[in-house]
């Protein structure tokens, strides 16, 4: 992770943010528990596959527009 703090301005905040989730996960075990069960998991996939289909429209919307 300290390889992204040189290499540009978005490595800072993203250290940032995993140094305090960590933290959180140290300071609260369940938290973590909660994170780790089937329900997160599955919602975490959710999310990713509409981020996907959302960037997969938007760069097809983009081409579109290119070539027309």
């Amino acid at each position: 992770m300290l390889p992204l703090l040189f290499a540009n301005i978005v490595g800072a905040p993203i250290l940032l943010v995993a140094l305090g989730v960590w933290a959180i996960g140290r300071s609260a075990p369940s938290l973590v528990a909660a994170w780790r069960s089937r329900f997160a998991t599955w919602l975490g996939r959710a999310v990713l596959v509409i981020i996907a289909a959302a960037s997969g429209a938007g760069l097809l919307r983009d081409g579109i527009d290119i070539l027309g």
